[in-house]
């Protein structure tokens, strides 16, 4: 009997260990060595922009959502990169895919006083993935744009590694 549920169980085990393990992967449009393709988007107070308006900039795009908890640590971060870097050529942009809570979205945009774009990735199926691969989720791109350096999630320690990888994008010519 006792082997019985230990043949039925050994499997499930090694299931559940395969699922977890297994790591997200990146969505294949959004590797290093890739550019970002040229997409359009609104911004929360119905602006546009384009991708390529940001060409000849070093780019920090940061995909996040309001049910995220680790999104909403990094937030301020990402504003003080911005005013940190306020007179070099450093866009900060930030996709919110969960645009269904845009009302909760401004607030934490006027509680954190943030000041870089908000712009909605609902309108954009090549972003689609992006969620998938877990949020947050931030490419910092070259002033070609090209990826140079993805991070999945954030902890407070790993603004101090963002900061180098943008000190180091910023003083490529």
């Amino acid at each position: 009997m006792m082997n019985k549920k230990l043949l039925i169980l050994l499997p499930l085990a090694l299931l559940v260990i395969l699922v977890v393990k297994i790591p997200k992967k990146t969505p294949e449009a959004f590797v290093v060595g890739n550019s970002i393709p040229e997409l359009r988007f609104k911004d929360v107070n119905g602006n546009d922009y384009f991708f390529n308006d940001f060409r000849g900039k070093v780019v920090l795009i940061n995909h996040w959502a309001t049910w995220c908890q680790y999104c909403l640590i990094e937030l301020p971060y990402l504003e003080q990169f911005r005013q940190k870097y306020e007179r070099e050529d450093l866009e900060i942009i930030s996709l919110l895919h969960d645009t269904e809570n845009l009302d909760l979205a401004k607030e934490i945009i006027q509680d954190d006083q943030l000041s870089f774009p908000i712009l909605l990735a609902d309108d954009n199926p090549a972003l689609s993935t992006i969620e998938s691969a877990g949020l947050p989720y931030s490419l910092l791109l070259d002033r070609a744009g090209s990826i140079r350096f993805i991070h999945r999630g954030f902890t407070p320690g790993d603004a101090k590694k963002i900061q180098s990888e943008l000190n180091y994008l910023l003083d490529e010519q």
